[in-house]
């Protein structure tokens, strides 16, 4: 008994640590401008929402052992699968998020870059290049014999 203590007791730290780490997520997720850098720490959490599982699943395996009661061993097994699936969402929502906001930032990068070459080089053609204009020029008339 004292060994399932001890292994809820590790559990109950690393979802906390979830949940301090969802907080994080969220309030990056509502900046209201993304640059690249709130982008890699986004990464970041993805990275470590993906090690909270690998660490969470073989605990909570080893929890589901040790319990003995079949009334808590499935209340046990509900509660893994809501916290694992919680963990898949939020990754899911993140990945996506990621990707999303990285390829908004190519895109306005591009954009200004575009802009910029416009504006720092007119498109003009050089002198040799210019269309001939074409000006009046009169053409002898051939003369009709009759």
């Amino acid at each position: 008994m004292e060994e399932l203590q001890r292994l809820r007791a590790s559990r109950k730290a690393y979802r906390a640590h979830l949940t301090t780490l969802y907080k994080k997520i969220i309030e990056l997720k509502s900046a209201t401008t993304i640059d690249e850098l709130h982008i890699a720490t986004l990464e970041n959490y993805c990275q470590q929402l993906k090690r909270k599982k690998d660490i969470l699943s073989p605990l909570d395996e080893q929890i589901a052992k040790a319990i003995t009661k079949p009334e808590d061993l499935e209340c046990e097994i509900f509660e893994t699968e809501e916290m694992h699936s919680t963990i898949d969402e939020r990754y899911s929502e993140l990945t996506t998020f990621s990707e999303i906001k990285r390829n908004e930032l190519k895109l306005k990068v591009t954009v200004q870059s575009s802009n910029n070459t416009n504006e720092s080089s007119p498109e003009t053609l050089p002198q040799s290049e210019q269309p001939i204009q074409q000006e009046n020029i009169h053409q002898p008339e051939m003369s009709q014999s009759p």
